[in-house]
C-alpha cells in the first residue's frame, strides 16, 4: 500500500491539528524509529524464512529434479530404441 502526496499532506495536517505544533517533532521521531524497527524486523524475518524454509526446500527438491531427468532420459532412449526397430 503506497501513500500518495495528497494523502501524506492530509495526514500531516490532521496530525498537526490533533497533536499541536510543539508535539509534532517528538511523535515524528518516534514514528521514524518505529518504521526503522519494523523494516529491520522484516529483513530479519525474510532472512530466517530464506535460511529455514527456502534453502532446505531447494535442497530437498534437487534430488527429485535429478531423478526426473534420469527417468526422462531413460524413457526417451526406450522410445528411440522402439522407433529404430520399426
Amino acid at each position: 500500500m503506497k501513500i500518495g502526496t495528497t494523502e501524506f499532506i492530509i495526514i500531516l495536517i490532521v496530525a498537526l491539528l490533533a497533536l499541536g505544533p510543539e508535539k509534532m517533532p517528538i511523535y515524528a521521531k518516534k514514528l521514524g524509529k518505529a518504521v526503522s524497527m519494523i523494516k529491520e524486523m522484516s529483513g530479519k524475518i525474510t532472512e530466517e524464512i530464506k535460511e529455514n524454509v527456502t534453502e532446505p526446500l531447494a535442497e530437498a527438491v534437487e534430488p527429485l529434479t535429478s531423478l526426473k531427468k534420469d527417468i526422462s532420459a531413460s524413457v526417451q532412449m526406450s522410445l528411440d530404441a522402439d522407433k529404430s526397430k520399426v
